[in-house]
């Protein structure tokens, strides 16, 4: 992701000609995730982990998760239990991702 697509698509957004930016997780492209750790405040977690850690702090009553590991199951089993994200780790990503809450229909 140097090829300043995400650069590009952030300034389409904040001139109002792109409502959301989506970035997959399940890229071959950049398998580093070079973008998603421009989040690096969710360390020590790993995107996956805090994704779901961040999902299990609202108010669900199940939650469906995928994995390609054996590691990624572990991850998983150790973000089950409270507490998930510290409040000001879900402060920062509700700042980020909120609005997408009122678009759920």
């Amino acid at each position: 992701m140097n090829d300043g697509c995400y650069e590009a698509m952030v300034r389409l957004r904040e001139q109002g000609k792109v409502r959301f930016i989506g970035i997959s997780e399940i890229s071959t492209v950049d398998g580093t995730h070079e973008i998603l750790q421009r989040f690096d405040f969710i360390q020590p977690y790993s995107v996956p982990a805090a994704a779901l850690r961040f999902v299990l702090a609202q108010d669900v009553t199940s939650c469906c998760v995928g994995t390609r590991s054996p590691e990624r199951v572990r991850e998983n089993l150790r973000a089950v239990d409270p507490p998930y994200l510290e409040p000001w780790r879900l402060a920062k990503l509700r700042e980020l991702f909120g609005c997408i809450r009122n678009q759920v229909r």
